[in-house]
C-alpha cells in the first residue's frame, strides 16, 4: 500500500517555491521591512501618493439657500402668493385635550370612619353590658335554685 503513494521531493522545495513568487509577484513584491500583512499595508500608505484635492464645483453649482429662493419664486408665480409656513401646520400633531379628573371622594373619609367606629364602640359596650346583665340573671337564677334546693333539704 505504501508503494501507491508517491514520495515527496523535499530538498529543495522552498528554493523552487521562492523562485515562482517571484514570477508570480513580479514588481508587486513586499516590502522586504515588513514583517506583516498590516505592516505592508502602512508601508504602503506612506510610500503612496497624497489623495487628489476634489475639484472645486462651477459656477453654475447652486447652493441650497438659493434654490430654495428659486423654487419659491417659481411657485409664487404658479400659484400667486402663498403661506410658506402652511405646510408646516399640517405636520403638527393634535394637541391633547385634557380631560377634568373627577374630584376624590376622600373628603371627609376620616370623620366618617371615626363616627362609624364610635357607633361600634357603643353597639360593644350595650352588648358587653346587656351579657353581664344576662349573666348577672342567671347567676341569680342559679343561685335562686341552690337556696331552694338547700331549704328542701333541710
Amino acid at each position: 500500500m505504501s508503494s501507491d503513494k508517491p514520495d515527496l521531493a523535499r530538498a529543495g522545495t522552498m528554493q523552487v517555491t521562492a523562485k515562482e513568487a517571484e514570477a508570480l509577484l513580479g514588481d508587486d513584491r513586499p516590502d522586504p521591512d515588513a514583517g506583516t500583512r498590516g505592516q505592508q499595508k502602512k508601508i504602503d500608505e506612506i510610500n503612496a501618493p497624497p489623495p487628489a484635492k476634489k475639484a472645486k464645483k462651477g459656477a453654475n453649482a447652486l447652493k441650497p439657500a438659493s434654490t430654495i429662493q428659486k423654487t419659491l419664486e417659481e411657485a409664487k408665480a404658479l400659484y400667486g402668493d402663498i403661506d410658506t409656513s402652511s405646510g408646516r401646520s399640517m405636520r403638527k400633531r393634535p394637541e391633547k385635550v385634557e380631560k377634568p379628573k373627577p374630584a376624590l371622594k376622600k373628603a371627609g373619609t376620616m370623620q366618617n370612619t371615626a363616627k362609624e367606629g364610635k357607633a361600634y364602640l357603643k353597639r360593644q359596650k350595650k352588648g358587653a353590658a346587656s351579657k353581664k346583665k344576662e349573666e348577672a340573671v342567671v347567676e341569680e337564677a342559679n343561685g335562686a335554685s341552690e337556696e331552694a334546693e338547700a331549704t328542701a333539704s333541710e
